[in-house]
């Protein structure tokens, strides 16, 4: 079954390339971005099920698998510069550590992870000229960056989100300029979700909320 969930996302991503250059059939593009969020979610499913639901193997290779996945998706939203796709691939690289939260329980890894996906996903969304790609990226961060927040991690943890929060708002500063109303969202999104962070450490800090 995942052999054949695996075959059939990689046939629908072949497929996806050959239409993509097919500009005689009609509607080729759209079905080309149709095929390949087909075959990057059959990926994604084979991936998380090799060790989650069949118990194949361990989380850290259905982690592993499910980054290159993403690092898949990124290289075809580089390709092809269509928004559905990048939104897929917003969503996949965020789903992963959530699914597979065991292999990247470590603070330093997630922190490098989210750090890495997000500016990935701010160059993707400046490369598409699309400030609510880019609002969207952000959203789903600082909400994974709370939830983490609030489980059971020490105060000097929470400063490692902070500094997550803080390069995320200086890389969209530095990628979205302008007085557009979806780029002031946009670096309003960042710089509220990080004054957010610092009083959640002050009451944190306070408290003396620690891991058990």
């Amino acid at each position: 079954r995942l052999f054949l969930s695996a075959l059939t996302g990689t046939a629908a991503i072949i497929g996806a390339e050959i239409l993509f250059k097919r500009e005689k059939i009609a509607n080729n593009e759209r079905i080309a971005q149709v095929l390949s969020g087909i075959g990057l979610a059959a990926l994604y499913f084979s991936s998380y099920a090799l060790s989650r639901v069949y118990d194949l193997t361990t989380v850290f290779v259905s982690f592993a698998l499910m980054c290159a996945v993403t690092a898949l998706a990124v290289f075809l939203c580089f390709r092809h510069r269509k928004t559905p796709l990048a939104v897929l691939t917003v969503i996949g690289g965020f789903l992963t550590p959530a699914l597979v939260r065991e292999a990247a329980g470590d603070i330093y890894f997630f922190t490098g992870y989210s750090i890495l996906c997000s500016v990935l996903f701010l160059i993707i969304a400046k490369n598409l000229k699309s400030p609510l790609l880019a609002i969207f990226d952000l959203a789903l961060l600082f909400g994974w960056v709370f939830v983490q927040m609030g489980s059971s991690y020490t105060p000097f943890d929470s400063v490692l989100f902070f500094c997550v929060g803080g390069v995320v708002f200086f890389a969209a500063s530095f990628l979205f300029t302008g007085g557009d109303k979806r780029t002031l969202q946009l670096q309003r999104l960042a710089g509220g979700a990080v004054i957010l962070m610092m009083l959640t450490l002050v009451v944190r800090a306070h408290y003396g909320r620690s891991e058990e």
